[in-house]
């Protein structure tokens, strides 16, 4: 049993001028939320009303998903990943790729090239810790 003038009130309180669609959404979920103790039919209606706004804000297809993804990539990597000196980025994301590869298999070159292949073709990648600390002085590996 859900009573929904209760919810009803509470987003009304919560308008301002400006206030979006997002916002308004986002409270009607969390006062339903909020509301699972009076009946569970709450938290069904608080998880509809999250995932309808999830649907809104998000795009309608996998690849264009996946587009902006991809694009994502190379700034993650870039601010995360590549060695940097005095605060620079000095290597290239297929650098740090051929880095880990090599910090991987040392001088087993043959290895190397098919782990970096691999790698660049991103049928996998490695944890964390071998993308920061692989071919540098203090070489981290993840377990």
């Amino acid at each position: 049993f859900i009573y929904q003038p209760s919810i009803t009130l509470k987003v009304i309180s919560g308008l301002y001028s400006g206030v979006t669609t997002v916002e308004l959404d986002n409270l009607a979920a969390e006062t339903a939320a909020t509301m699972t103790t009076k009946h569970p039919d709450y938290a069904v209606l608080a998880a509809r009303i999250a995932v309808s706004n999830l649907h809104k804000e998000t795009k309608k297809t996998f690849s264009d998903v996946m587009e902006d993804l991809y694009k994502m990539v190379d700034k993650t990597l870039e601010r995360s990943y590549l060695l940097r000196i005095d605060g620079e980025v000095v290597e290239r994301p297929q650098h740090m790729l051929m880095r880990v590869a090599v910090g991987i298999h040392g001088e087993d070159i043959d290895s190397a090239i098919e782990t970096y292949n691999l790698l660049s073709e991103r049928y996998f990648t490695h944890a964390s810790p071998t993308l920061f600390g692989a071919a540098t002085p203090k070489p981290q590996m993840s377990r």
